[in-house]
């Protein structure tokens, strides 16, 4: 089990790469007695059946209500029809259940998709509800003031952080590079860091006030 505060939030993560946690995660476990946000993962050979209503059909996507309000979201195959992924998110968004198919990859992508995706989706949903926001940008604290850059990929985030902290040096702390957290506090937003910081893995587990 991976116990964890991030941007204020404290969660639990059951199951899935422990090593991979072990590593993004470090900086920011510590001991969490009542998590607010948990979740769970497995692999298995075979994705359980839906239950309750369906609510929504495309191509290679169900999403199925349950009766005390959770949805449940399933990946189907588009050539096989199996089921090959289920998200189940409780109606108040603190519990994520994520079952894939054994093996199961994402075509494009080569981080270890299934730990760091899904994690990065529940963190993102819940602290939504709480009022917060995971950014697309790479995020630096200037002389303790926060500073986020945020445009679409390759556009030269990074190498624009990179040069705050060659020019400024020990001034510029990287705070994330890929998806900071910002939530309010006391009417002021302030941008934490996360482990969910793109194949980088830059990131420090410290807030500063949004500038």
């Amino acid at each position: 089990m991976v116990m964890a505060r991030i941007a204020d939030v404290d969660l639990h993560i059951t199951g899935g790469d422990t090593a991979f946690f072990d590593e993004r995660f470090r900086d920011y476990t510590c001991n969490v007695m009542h998590p607010e946000l948990q979740m769970y993962m497995e692999r298995v050979s075979v994705v359980p059946e839906p239950i309750g209503t369906q609510v929504l059909a495309r191509d290679g996507f169900a999403v199925y209500r349950e009766d005390d309000g959770a949805i449940s979201r399933y990946t189907i195959g588009e050539k096989s029809g199996k089921r090959l992924h289920r998200c189940r998110v409780s109606a108040d968004y603190t519990k994520w259940d994520y079952t894939l198919l054994e093996d199961r990859r994402h075509p494009t992508l080569t981080l270890t998709n299934f730990e760091y995706l899904y994690s990065g989706e529940a963190f993102a949903n819940y602290l939504a509800t709480q009022g917060g926001v995971v950014m697309h940008g790479s995020a630096i604290a200037f002389n303790g003031e926060g500073i986020v850059f945020s445009a679409p990929c390759g556009t030269g985030k990074s190498t624009h952080a990179g040069l705050w902290k060659q020019y400024f040096g020990e001034q510029v702390v990287h705070v994330n590079d890929d998806k900071p957290a910002i939530r309010f506090k006391d009417n002021v937003p302030y941008i934490y860091g996360t482990p969910w910081s793109g194949k980088t893995d830059i990131n420090t587990n410290v807030s500063a006030p949004l500038k």
